[in-house]
């Protein structure tokens, strides 16, 4: 009869264990889809070297994903990813991030980050972009952020 009891009360102890809040756990074949905006919606192109992507995973450990790529980052950026259980993404820039925009009158922003780290959850929600500098033209409002979704 004790040997029960005491199976019981493991299964109970590990059933009960805290998991992380934000773990998510992504089957299948998960594509990443990154773009920075802001909440105006107003950036209409952009520029940055993305050297690459990092996965965080909630037991411990990361995985990265080389790009070395410059890309349009208000245009959007897809990478194909592992299944896994990941709580979040650090994107490494390669350099100065450029965005124009015109909300009525050009302008330009730029963005001098090393990297951006974005935690997963399931709802996954815009990481903004700060300090950020106007280089050109005038704006109000919301700073430029990175939206990630993964399907």
């Amino acid at each position: 009869m004790r040997k029960n009891l005491c199976t019981a009360s493991v299964i109970v102890a590990v059933l009960s264990s805290p998991m992380p809040v934000h773990a998510i756990i992504y089957a299948g074949n998960p594509h990443l889809d990154l773009t920075v905006q802001r909440a105006e919606d107003d950036l209409v192109e952009g520029s940055v070297d993305l050297d690459k992507v990092r996965l965080h995973a909630c037991a411990g450990g990361t995985t990265d994903y080389t790009v070395e790529e410059t890309i349009d980052p208000v245009d959007g950026y897809g990478l194909d990813i592992d299944a896994g259980d990941w709580c979040g993404v650090t994107l490494y820039w390669g350099g100065v991030m450029e965005l124009d925009g015109d909300n009525g009158s050009p302008f330009s922003l730029e963005v001098d980050h090393a990297s951006t780290y974005v935690p997963l959850a399931t709802t996954i929600n815009p990481v903004d972009l700060v300090p950020f500098d106007v280089v050109s033209g005038s704006i109000s409002g919301s700073a430029p952020s990175v939206r990630l979704d993964i399907n």
